[in-house]
Order: structure tokens, then C-alpha cells, then sequence
């Protein structure tokens, strides 16, 4: 999506049958976290982005997290293979798996996260990001998509907890 500060929303849905969107793209991610030192906020990821139609190359990306919520500090940056499986193995014990696919509904764009488990049922986040908390507040998830619940504001949702603690127990 877009680089630079950004707003999310996130809710969680469930499974959905994809025929009643227009799919951008479809990504498996794998990712990492390092965690930051004692009394620090925030935390790197490291991801492994693949797409399913195997056209493109691996990409392997690091990011700055900020602890926040809603607004998150990225840019990617890509970074060589060297590189990410040199600092992998700092991210043993926070680590998740998921296909992402990116889908377009009236005119915005969603990522539809579904998070691999090896024991538990899979997991179904829909994201979107917007320019500002105003709009973010203000959206209204389109019928579309079924029953969610909005966990933009629940730290369980977030990648780096479900890598840390698994699927959230509700």
C-alpha cells in the first residue's frame, strides 16, 4: 500500500469467498520479529514476500515498527537474501505465516490476511489503510465482507503478537 505514516483498520472476518472481489495479487508472507531491548517500544520485522504466480522473484524486506496501533512507521526496505538469513535466526519464537490477497471492493484496497497455523484453524484479518484517523474512524466496512469485529485497537490482531503468542483466544 502506501509508503510513509499511515493509518490501519483491521477486522476480523471470516473465511470469504473471493469471487465477489477484484484480487490484485496474492502474496505468502513469511515474517519475523526482532524485538527491541528491554524498556525500548517498538520492533524490525523481516519478511519473505512470494507471489503465488511465482513471475516475480522473493523479495526480502525490513522494517521499523512503531508500537502504536493505527499508525505504523514503515517504509520496506529490501534487503539482500545475505542479509536476511543472516538476522533470521534472531527471530526464532516470532515468526507467523500468511497468504496475503490484496482484493479491491468500490474503488479502495484490502488486504486480506489469512495467517497459517500448524495446529490451529487459520486465522482471517481484512486490513485497509487511510490517509488520516479521520477517515480511518469514519470508514464503514462494507456489508460485503460478511460479519467482522474491528480489532484495529486490540494488540492480540497485530502480526508481531500472533508470531509471539499464536492465534488470540476469544
Amino acid at each position: 500500500m502506501t509508503a510513509g505514516i499511515k493509518t490501519e483498520r483491521k477486522w476480523l472476518v471470516s473465511a470469504l469467498t473471493l469471487e465477489s472481489f477484484a484480487v490484485k495479487k496474492i502474496i505468502l508472507q513469511e515474517q519475523g520479529y526482532i524485538a527491541p531491548p528491554s524498556g525500548k517500544r517498538g520492533f524490525l520485522r523481516l519478511r519473505l514476500e512470494e507471489d503465488i504466480d511465482g513471475k516475480g522473484a522473493p523479495r526480502y524486506l525490513l522494517t521499523i515498527k512503531s508500537a502504536d496501533v493505527l499508525n505504523e512507521d514503515p517504509p520496506d526496505h529490501e534487503i539482500s537474501k545475505r542479509e536476511f538469513t543472516i538476522l533470521w535466526p534472531w527471530t526464532e519464537g516470532r515468526r507467523v505465516k500468511k497468504r496475503r490477497q490484496v482484493i479491491e471492493l468500490d474503488g479502495r484496497l484490502y488486504d486480506y490476511d489469512t495467517y497459517i497455523f500448524a495446529s490451529d484453524p487459520e486465522l482471517y484479518i481484512l486490513e485497509s489503510e487511510f490517509d488520516d484517523e479521520e477517515a480511518a474512524a469514519s470508514f464503514v466496512l462494507p456489508e460485503a465482507f460478511g460479519k467482522s469485529r474491528d480489532v484495529s485497537n486490540d494488540p492480540r490482531y497485530k502480526a508481531n503478537s500472533i508470531a509471539t503468542n499464536g492465534r488470540p483466544l476469544d
